[in-house]
């Protein structure tokens, strides 16, 4: 599971730099983010 957080704000590095939210993610953890969260709404929308 992948933090909300790393998508919302730059995270210190022990280097004494910040990684920005943007290079917090790939594109297929993006994708699989968003599968992930349509299927959650289909099964809400389902039970209501």
């Amino acid at each position: 599971m992948l933090n909300r957080e790393k998508f919302l704000y730059p995270e210190f590095q022990s280097d004494d730099s910040y990684k920005a939210p943007h290079e917090q993610i790939t594109i297929t953890q993006a994708r699989l983010l968003i599968q992930d969260v349509d299927r959650i709404v289909n099964q809400i929308i389902n039970l209501i």
